[in-house]
């Protein structure tokens, strides 16, 4: 199922939230993702910047995980 923007903006938000999020939004950074197929690149760019942000609020740390 192919997920709106919107929906993908919302995941991003509950994802956050969770014990895993750091690796969560990480994995879905890779422009690989499937979550990218068959979107427009300034789509695939603001997704990205979502995850992004995400990121910048939970801080990162360049310790490897457990």
């Amino acid at each position: 199922m192919l997920l709106s923007e919107r929906q993908f903006e919302q995941m991003i938000g509950r994802l956050k939230s969770s014990a895993s999020a750091r690796e969560s939004l990480v994995a879905l950074l890779d422009e690989g993702h499937p979550v990218y197929i068959q979107r427009a690149a300034c789509a695939v760019e603001r997704m990205r910047g979502w995850i992004l942000a995400a990121l910048e609020e939970l801080g990162v740390t360049d310790r490897e995980p457990h």
